[in-house]
């Protein structure tokens, strides 16, 4: 099927100068209940599509030397993404192929870059979105304050296949609002307790830079005064460990 539309295009206009590859599932998947099937769905498409899409055009955007490939990825990619590790890994492999054949189609004059959005209002996100409760509390985990478009993620894309892009090669755009530099607190609040959570505010409120191989005991919280002690509003801090750096807001956590 993908060999067979890229060549009703290449039979009417003669050339396929851009391709973008957005096609993309996103559905619920916690480990250990996912199934074989909605692992292989999810990466089929995410994946696997955009694989096909750009091994097929490859040939033609070569011949005439000219091609821009944007690939469509996602902070889940960048960062991971609690209950959809299938959508994560799907994104995060986009990215590290669009690296990879970057460097090969270059000489060839075609760039390929990706773009990653955050939350994005579309159908994908629509079930979710709709519930007043679980929109406001993803828009005040993004610095913007608001949930992109789908216009917002059309001029990156559009940029990337402009020739203001020429010299970009192997880049990811992010499109989030800046929602890519917080801690994910969204999935914490639905799904853990304020015990288990000791050891994230204990790496919040403790200077943890050098902290690799470090161990909170969550088993200690029981008494209802400490729990409370534990569970006062965090100031704005830095998280690092093992090179990573997780920013979180100012505003006061919501588990």
């Amino acid at each position: 099927k993908v060999r067979n539309a890229v060549d009703a295009v290449l039979e009417r206009f003669k050339r396929i100068d851009i391709l973008v590859n957005n096609a993309g599932v996103w559905k619920r998947g916690e480990i250990g209940k996912m199934s074989e099937a909605q692992w292989d769905e999810t990466l089929d498409v995410n994946l696997k599509g955009t694989f096909l899409f750009c091994n097929a055009v490859a040939p033609a955007m070569k011949k005439q030397m000219w091609g821009r490939i944007v690939n469509i990825a996602s902070t889940a990619g960048q960062r991971g993404e609690a209950f959809y590790s299938h959508y994560a890994a799907s994104k995060g492999a986009v990215i590290a192929f669009t690296k990879s054949i970057a460097v090969e189609l270059a000489p060839h004059n075609i760039n390929a870059n990706c773009v990653a959005p955050g939350w994005v209002d579309t159908d994908m996100t629509a079930n979710l979105l709709q519930k007043r409760s679980e929109r406001r509390e993803i828009e005040r985990i993004i610095p913007r304050g608001k949930i992109a478009t789908a216009e917002n993620i059309a001029g990156a894309v559009l940029f990337l296949a402009s020739d203001l892009a020429d010299h970009i090669v192997g880049a990811t755009i992010n499109v989030n609002g800046g929602g890519v530099l917080m801690l994910q607190r969204f999935y914490f609040s639905l799904s853990f307790t304020p015990e288990s959570l000791y050891f994230v505010r204990f790496f919040l409120q403790h200077d943890c830079s050098h902290s690799e191989g470090a161990r909170c005991d969550t088993t200690t919280s029981s008494s209802p005064a400490r729990r409370s002690t534990r569970s006062r509003s965090l100031k704005t801090s830095t998280l690092s460990i093992s090179s990573t750096t997780i920013f979180r807001h100012t505003t006061p956590p919501v588990y």
